[in-house]
């Protein structure tokens, strides 16, 4: 096993794409090699839905004619979802933003083990990000960009205030 985890450290020092899933909470050497030997390249899924399937985090409502016939479940990745569901569950230990989407989520009324995949999704959509485009995890991202919307609402609305903004 030893022998293993040195296997995957070293790779993680010759890999870009092993240092950047480093950045992801609870993503680490070994998830990150597991994670790379299946996907291999982002740009084999068309959007986080399609992986979110070959994952097997998804299922889908069998409907037709309005009259729902059951849900579908999708086989994917067995694998994969093992360590998608097991990084959601060990980040519900830390204090990232992905927890605090969890909390939200429980807030709302979702029992734990659906806000758990919900949380899994989440990672698997970031870990597709990062493969798209080879860019590293910034858990403060969300909230820099919801600051900065709201100052650009602010910078709007006394814009309008001031009546330096004129109607067409």
């Amino acid at each position: 096993k030893e022998k293993f985890i040195f296997q995957f450290q070293e790779n993680m020092k010759q890999h870009e794409i092993l240092k950047l899933l480093d950045s992801v909470p609870q993503i680490d050497a070994i998830r990150a090699n597991i994670l790379a030997a299946y996907i291999c390249d982002g740009r084999r899924f068309e959007n986080k839905h399609k992986f979110w399937a070959y994952v097997g985090l998804v299922r889908y409502d069998q409907k037709s004619g309005g009259v729902s016939y059951g849900q579908k479940k999708i086989y994917g990745r067995s694998e994969l979802k093992t360590v998608f569901m097991g990084a959601a569950e060990g980040v519900l230990k830390g204090n990232t933003s992905l927890k605090k989407y969890y909390d939200q989520l429980r807030s709302r009324g979702l029992d734990h083990y659906a806000a758990r995949k919900a949380v899994a999704r989440r990672i698997a959509a970031i870990v597709l990000a990062i493969f798209k485009n080879k860019k590293p995890y910034d858990d403060k991202f969300l909230e820099k960009r919801k600051r900065n919307e709201l100052k650009n609402k602010r910078f709007e609305t006394s814009r309008v205030l001031d009546g330096s903004v004129l109607a067409t």
